[in-house]
């Protein structure tokens, strides 16, 4: 699959390049990218101001929010092929936070106009040209990485 790269601390390394296909292990759900969202932690990891590949390989793969479609789940997770499925690595909350806190966190989202999170992508760019997708325009609110072309 490909994926957009970089090697971080190396400004000017951001490149869409091949790496092997995910496997999803035990429990996990596999799901095919559709599209990521470009934020500030990703521009500043691709100007080299700071981030660390995982273990054993020298670039790290951007795109910590993530739309996707399964491709695979396992029994009993209420997910089946075809969902879309959002993914986003940052964590949120507190240590005062119990299971009644992020359940009501979780649930605030059903009762909100389900129409926002559109309004909010200003840009989108295909892949070949992720390059543009790091340089700031002035209307810019959230652009976007289309991984399918």
């Amino acid at each position: 699959m490909r994926a957009l790269t970089v090697r971080p601390l190396q400004p000017g390394s951001l490149e869409v390049r091949e790496v092997p296909d995910p496997v999803a292990g035990s429990g996990e759900l596999l799901a095919d990218g559709l599209g990521v969202g470009v934020c500030g932690t990703d521009k500043e990891i691709a100007a080299g101001d700071y981030g660390a590949p995982p273990p054993g390989r020298d670039r790290l793969a951007l795109g910590h929010e993530s739309l996707g479609r399964v491709r695979g789940a396992p029994p009993g997770s209420g997910f089946a092929r075809g969902d879309l499925v959002l993914a986003n690595d940052a964590v949120v909350g507190s240590v005062n936070a119990d299971l009644r806190h992020y359940r009501q966190a979780a649930d605030a989202p059903a009762g909100a106009d389900q129409d926002w999170p559109a309004r909010m992508i200003t840009r989108r760019v295909p892949l070949s040209r992720a390059q543009e997708a790091f340089t700031a325009r002035e209307d810019d609110i959230k652009v976007v990485v289309s991984l399918e072309e």
